[in-house]
């Protein structure tokens, strides 16, 4: 086996190993400063000097290039999240999803899914119940509309789906959750 290697060739490969490097980065943030980023890793890597190290300087810009994405995405997310919430309380009636969510925001849903239950300790299905189920509370105390009303207006289909979700959450019917507020 020959241990010559082309160094055209080895060059080609890290100047594409380095722009994909830099298009992980974009594709995380988009406003990013390109012309930083390539600085930040010549000087990581590439300094003038001999070539002995530069594998050990490569692994070690590596590890520090994907803690650096790993910043980069949770402040990403972070934002995206406080998008999401403001979209689910504008929303909640809608019919909304982890897939549609994720398409608008760009997540993969299975990860969205998995940011709200390590935000919020539930399911997103639970966290979208229990806006729901708050905001119908909330309509049974300033109105009058029936409790069928109520339930199509903050997104439930199946009134029986709809008045036990409201009994888990509240330990009472809508019904018996409005006549009890009323006589306190």
């Amino acid at each position: 086996m020959d241990n010559c290697m082309d160094t055209d060739l080895i060059g080609m490969n890290i100047h594409y190993f380095l722009y994909r490097l830099l298009g992980l980065a974009c594709e995380v943030e988009t406003g990013i400063n390109q012309e930083e980023v390539m600085q930040y890793i010549q000087d990581s890597v590439f300094t003038s000097g001999a070539i002995h190290g530069n594998e050990i300087k490569l692994l070690k810009f590596a590890e520090e290039y994907a803690d650096y994405l790993m910043q980069i995405r949770q402040t990403t997310v972070k934002g995206t999240i406080n998008k999401i919430e403001a979209e689910i309380e504008g929303h909640f009636a809608d019919n909304l999803s982890l897939k549609s969510l994720g398409e608008k925001y760009f997540i993969n849903s299975a990860y969205l899914g998995q940011i709200f239950k390590k935000q919020y300790g539930c399911t997103f299905k639970d966290y979208l119940n229990g806006i729901r189920i708050r905001k119908a509370a909330e309509m049974l105390l300033r109105t009058d509309e029936k409790v069928y009303e109520i339930a199509e207006k903050v997104g439930y289909k199946n009134l029986e789906y709809f008045i036990n979700k409201f009994e888990n959450i509240y330990g009472a019917t809508p019904t018996r959750f409005r006549k009890r507020s009323l006589e306190s």
